[in-house]
């Protein structure tokens, strides 16, 4: 349809210039001394830049959820929510490639701790930032 079309002639611009600013901070970052630095893309998976982090985290909650959370936060409407999810990976693709899981679909309290205990061992881990990551 024409605007997936627009989407992807969009992302194919804007996908490699946001590479080269990931690319380019995460080497200062690793420069001054950050043995870690978080990268936070809905689509990571989709733009490709899976290949520039050490480890894939996925946050996961139920569709309706993040429908509601989206509307509420931004006053979208829920049509518009579901054609922006619609055009992105699915939670089971995206489950195949992470390589840590962390689920909302219980309370803060419960997604805190496990936000914290990821934060742990991935401290315990790492000892310099992005070392075999192909920048």
């Amino acid at each position: 349809d024409k605007s997936g079309a627009a989407r992807e002639r969009l992302e194919q611009i804007v996908w490699p210039e946001i590479r080269k600013m990931v690319r380019e901070d995460t080497e200062s970052l690793a420069e001054q001394g950050h043995r870690v630095c978080v990268l936070e893309a809905a689509v990571l998976f989709e733009a490709g830049w899976d290949d520039m982090v050490q480890e894939s985290w996925v946050v996961l909650a139920p569709r309706k959820m993040v429908v509601e959370r989206v509307v509420e936060r931004d006053g979208r409407s829920e049509e518009a929510v579901e054609a922006i999810l619609d055009a992105q990976m699915s939670n089971k693709e995206r489950l195949v490639r992470a390589d840590l899981v962390i689920s909302t679909h219980s309370s803060v309290g419960s997604r805190d701790g496990q936000v914290r205990k990821a934060v742990d061992g991935l401290l315990s881990r790492v000892t310099t930032c992005f070392p075999d990551a192909k920048l």
